[in-house]
């Protein structure tokens, strides 16, 4: 990329044909230039391709590319109930897997986000089994380090449980 040059453009010297193509060009994606800006603009734009760094944007109607725009991990301004109190505004995390009971039981992974959770208090969590009919499963616990516990009834004994959750704070 070329970068913009204003050294002919002082007191005194003729402004050529060229020192002003190359703005001409620059703002009209007519030429490799690179255009840097500080400070604010103000105006309206149909559509812009690519911006590597912006420290705050009002208002977007679409964006083809974020450099740096993360990934959300919750969701804010949701409100739920907890027992024994009114509801409450709060962010939630989600969870979902799915186990393999054997011998009609079986237990996930360790969820991080479960460590220190109570379910029905704190961690919503359901299940669904999906083999036989007659078949369900329970959770049991959720131990200390973000474990869920599941005790199968009916089916086979090594029923799939898929299982979605909510936690709160």
């Amino acid at each position: 990329m070329a970068t913009l040059s204003k050294a002919n453009m002082v007191t005194g010297n003729t402004i050529t044909a060229a020192d002003v193509t190359q703005l001409v060009d620059a703002f009209t994606a007519g030429g490799g230039y690179l255009v840097s800006i500080s400070g604010s603009i103000t105006g309206s734009a149909t559509s812009a391709s690519y911006a590597s760094t912006s420290t705050s944007a009002s208002y977007s109607v679409t964006s083809s590319f974020a450099l740096n725009a993360g990934t959300p991990t919750t969701l804010a301004d949701q409100y739920h109930e907890r027992l024994g109190s009114s509801v409450s505004q709060t962010t939630f995390e989600f969870i979902a897997g799915a186990v393999q009971l054997g011998s009609y039981s079986g237990s996930s992974d360790a969820f991080p986000v479960l460590a220190g959770k109570t379910l029905n208090i704190n961690a919503f969590i359901t299940t669904t089994v999906h083999t036989d009919l007659g078949a369900s499963a329970i959770i049991t616990n959720i131990d200390g380090g973000g474990r869920i516990s599941f005790t199968g009834s009916g089916g086979s004994g090594a029923d799939v449980v898929t299982f979605t959750g909510i936690v709160t704070p």
